[in-house]
């Protein structure tokens, strides 16, 4: 039987690597990013150019519920592409896109319909029809289903996922998003059978030694995330600001750089988030005895921990340095960026140790 892999990191804390790190070795990796669906995913690779593109053939079998049937279903499908890389994920960089909120929104969505099919949108008015049961196996059903699946299913109940557990996990090699809501836990309560594969599995929490590179690269996805500190039932967001119910605080929208000048203790708040959710994932583990091996970004090696997963990425593969330095404006961005990161870690030294003896409580991700 094989291994499985359980990466149990924290927002911008390595997700993406472990998850090209299975693709680069034909692994097969469960998702659960698009609502209310198990995707079950290996990809076939067939021509690789670095990090640059490949051209690969992509296995999915997905699991979902339907609302108008009473039974799991599973839809397989296969999709042959010519896909590029991480690096177009470099503009989602608040350090080398210094720029107002709307503007970064109105960039992201014009860069993402780029590369979207937007004719399928008008399959909207067909979805009555072909999403029952007999097309499963269709493109026009998996593409229906991929882009509407909150709207056509619910979430697995946690019997449903425990009755149906061999047949969803058999094969996985790798979950990167363990702690997605109605997932593989409901409020931090696990199926038995989940429960009893994650005991048996190899589980890994990720931290970085490099305290300044790690909350750079977190100030670095201040406007990829929102500006939103982790703990969504504190914070209600609008449009246009961030409503904290402890505070009662109206926070407006802004970059990184707008909110630091105007309201620096929230960027602050929104760095103490990867702490707390890192902090609860670990309780997580502890109280499910769940073991667990903690993995540091900076020192250890990949190919020590996943065995048999011998085509190795470089450390910094998904690592957004190279962004820093893409020109004049971006390295005084950065100037700027590692100023506020300085600050933050001043303020919150005493809260900070890496040392593996003690236990590991209070170590930025």
């Amino acid at each position: 039987m094989n291994t499985m892999y359980v990466y149990w990191g924290t927002g911008n804390s390595g997700k993406r690597h472990i998850e090209l790190y299975a693709d680069m070795n034909n692994k097969t990796t469960l998702h659960g990013y698009a609502p209310n669906i198990y995707n079950k995913r290996r990809i076939e690779n067939i021509h690789r150019n670095g990090l640059k593109w490949k051209e690969s053939i992509y296995h999915h079998t997905i699991y979902h519920k339907q609302k108008k049937y009473d039974d799991l279903l599973a839809a397989s499908h296969s999709q042959h592409i010519l896909k590029v890389e991480f690096e177009n994920l470099s503009q989602m960089s608040d350090i080398n896109t210094k720029t107002t909120w709307s503007a970064l929104s109105r960039m992201y969505d014009k860069e993402f319909l780029a590369f979207s099919d937007r004719r399928t949108y008008r399959l909207r008015n067909d979805m009555e029809e072909y999403s029952k049961r007999e097309y499963m196996g269709s493109l026009i059903y998996f593409k229906l289903l991929m882009k509407n699946s909150e709207e056509l299913c619910e979430p697995l109940s946690p019997k449903m996922l425990n009755d149906n557990f061999e047949e969803i996990f058999d094969g996985v090699d790798n979950i990167a998003e363990p702690t997605l809501p109605n997932f593989i836990q409901y409020n931090g309560e696990y199926p038995e059978k989940i429960l009893k594969k994650l005991q048996s599995s190899v589980n890994i929490v990720p931290y970085k030694t490099d305290l300044l590179d790690s909350v750079i690269n977190k100030l670095d996805s201040f406007s990829d995330s929102r500006g939103v500190p982790w703990g969504q039932s504190r914070y209600h967001e609008t449009e246009h600001e961030i409503y904290d119910s402890v505070t009662k605080e109206h926070i407006p929208k802004g970059t990184l750089y707008e909110t630091y000048k105007n309201n620096p203790l929230h960027v602050w708040r929104f760095l103490d988030g990867y702490q707390t959710n890192l902090n609860y994932i670990i309780a997580l583990l502890r109280k499910n005895n769940i073991p667990y091996q903690m993995f540091d970004l900076d020192t250890h090696n990949y190919d020590d921990v996943y065995k048999g997963w011998d085509i190795v990425l470089p450390r910094t593969a998904t690592h957004l340095g190279e962004a820093w330095a893409k020109d004049d404006e971006a390295k005084e961005n950065y100037k700027e960026v590692e100023k506020m990161a300085k600050e933050y870690l001043s303020r919150r030294e005493k809260n900070f140790q890496t040392s593996m003896k003690r236990r590991p409580y209070f170590r930025m991700v």
